[in-house]
């Protein structure tokens, strides 16, 4: 439906003012996706940046030195995760799942091994049953079943349990 807007926010904590943010992006049916921040109750909404994205199934935040959104496509659009700096440029993009698959993908942003650095955790929001977690240039650094994460492996059971 033409003006028809839909959207998605995150949540996430700002080191550098000690305070919570909320990160949302909306897209216009046959329009562009418009970022916005939100820094504390009542604030006006600040454009962060604007994009010519036309498939929004889910966004992330990403902390690790350097702030980044994550993007995950909507159900029939195919399987893509693109990666943006908080100006709106492009940093990465692969696909987690078979180029075919048109079942969306959800995306979250987490702490995950050793080196304590932020990855990316990805599910499908329709088919595939698997939850694989990704550094931000895409490699692959896991590849779990749901049924093994929620019933035996609890290191990624601790990680995952606010995706």
């Amino acid at each position: 439906i033409e003006g028809q807007t839909k959207g998605f926010g995150v949540v996430h904590y700002n080191v550098e003012t000690k305070k919570d943010e909320i990160i949302y992006a909306s897209v216009v049916v046959n329009s562009n996706t418009v970022f916005r921040r939100i820094t504390s109750l009542g604030s006006t909404p600040e454009k962060l940046f604007e994009v010519a994205l036309k498939s929004l199934g889910s966004i992330a935040y990403l902390n690790g030195g350097e702030d980044h959104i994550v993007v995950g496509s909507e159900i029939g659009t195919g399987s893509l995760v693109t990666i943006f700096s908080l100006t709106g440029e492009q940093k990465n993009s692969f696909s987690p799942y078979d180029l075919g698959f048109r079942g969306g993908v959800s995306v979250s942003g987490v702490v995950y091994g050793e080196e304590g650095r932020e990855h990316i955790i990805v599910t499908t929001k329709r088919g595939v049953e698997s939850l694989r977690i990704f550094d931000s240039t895409g490699k692959m650094v896991l590849d779990k079943s749901l049924d093994t994460v929620l019933s035996s492996d609890k290191t990624v059971l601790t990680t995952v349990a606010s995706f």
